[in-house]
């Protein structure tokens, strides 16, 4: 049974045909996403575009992974009570949102980071009343 590796494999190395071949022949739900996202005209890059985020970190086989994070973070505001947070690659909030929803505690300043102006602003959204830098002040350097 070919893996999902496999398939990443064949993607770095520029062999598409055979990486969106792999990955549909994976058997497992990211593999299915892979096949899915890579069959569409998009790019390849994943942690930079919405689509791209909500196919790998939303729908490939992580969300418990991110459930168990924020119940875990939600535990921690509760217990130290920080009077502040930063959330340096932060995505489109998919960890600290429903963490500051579940605690009880919710420190006073909230501060996102994310080198994807797309994914910032939708963890703005999620996070209500959190600071950014603004777009002019953020360097690629972040994230090659």
């Amino acid at each position: 049974m070919t893996t999902v590796v496999e398939a990443l494999v064949a993607w770095r190395d520029g062999d598409r045909d055979t990486a969106r071949s792999l990955a549909a022949a994976a058997g497992t739900r990211l593999g299915d996403e892979l096949a899915s996202y890579w069959q569409s005209e998009a790019d390849g890059h994943v942690y930079d575009q919405p689509a791209a985020f909500r196919a790998f970190v939303r729908g490939g086989g992580n969300v418990e992974l991110y459930s168990r994070l924020s119940q875990a973070l939600a535990s921690s505001y509760d217990s130290v009570r920080p009077s502040s947070l930063l959330d340096i690659g932060c995505g489109d909030g998919l960890a600290i949102a429903p963490a500051l929803d579940l605690a009880a505690h919710r420190p006073a300043r909230v501060d996102l980071v994310e080198p994807s102006a797309a994914l910032l602003d939708l963890a703005r959204e999620r996070v209500a009343g959190a600071h950014t830098a603004p777009p002019a002040s953020r360097t690629s350097t972040l994230c090659p």
